[in-house]
Formats: structure tokens, C-alpha cells, sequence
């Protein structure tokens, strides 16, 4: 468990797996002519994704943390997401949180019309 709160959504082998991967695919388009170096600097979607996806692990936790004491509402979730990271969507968050969910054990049920539960507002 502690491993999926450090990580995200996957263990730091398949992040690991992920990024080898990556770096080979990308090195080899430098050396077929398909990329630039300079161009491949100047890219700055893959940094505000991780930034997002950073956010919302980091609220992830805390919901985690806190859930047990309270009824957290999703707008709160949302807040926190968005002091870190500003003007994220919430159908991305509420994506994000069904994943972690999806993945998370026991799996707690509080989304998709369930029967309230610790957490019950994010439904």
C-alpha cells in the first residue's frame, strides 16, 4: 500500500520499465532524423501532465489520511488539487480518484451509486 501512496498508480518497477522505455523510443527517433533534440527541449506538455497527475496523488493521500474522520466533499478534494495545481478540470481529478479507487484494497464503496461509506460525497 505504501508503495501505491509513494508511486501513484503503479510500483516504482513499472515506472521504471515505463521510463526505460521511453528513453529508448526517444533516443532512437534522434538517431533516425525523426526528432530534434531542441525541439524535444522546448516540450512542455509531458512536465504539466506529471504536475497534474503530481497533484492528484498528493490529494489522493491526504483523502486517504483523512477519509476515516470525516465526510470529505469532492469540492475540497478539487481545492486541493488546485492550490497545486491550477485550472485542473474536475472530470480529471474525479478520473484520477476512480483509478486510485479502482486499484486501492479493500476497494471502498463509494462511487458509482453505491451505498454511502466513508468518502460517500465523491460519488
Amino acid at each position: 500500500m505504501l508503495d501505491r501512496l509513494a508511486y501513484g498508480d503503479w510500483t516504482r518497477e513499472e515506472l521504471v520499465a515505463m521510463d526505460d522505455r521511453f528513453v529508448v523510443a526517444v533516443e532512437t527517433s534522434f538517431r533516425r532524423g525523426l526528432e530534434s533534440r531542441a525541439a524535444a527541449r522546448s516540450t512542455a506538455t509531458v512536465r504539466q501532465r506529471l504536475t497534474v497527475e503530481q497533484a492528484i496523488q498528493a490529494a489522493w493521500i491526504w483523502y486517504c489520511r483523512n477519509r476515516d474522520a470525516a465526510d470529505i466533499p469532492f469540492a475540497a478534494v478539487v481545492a486541493r488539487v488546485r492550490a497545486r495545481c491550477p485550472g485542473v478540470k474536475p472530470e480529471c481529478i474525479r478520473a484520477g480518484f476512480e483509478r486510485r479507487f479502482r486499484r486501492s484494497t479493500p476497494l471502498p464503496q463509494v462511487l458509482g451509486g453505491g451505498g454511502g461509506g466513508a468518502g460517500g460525497s465523491l460519488a
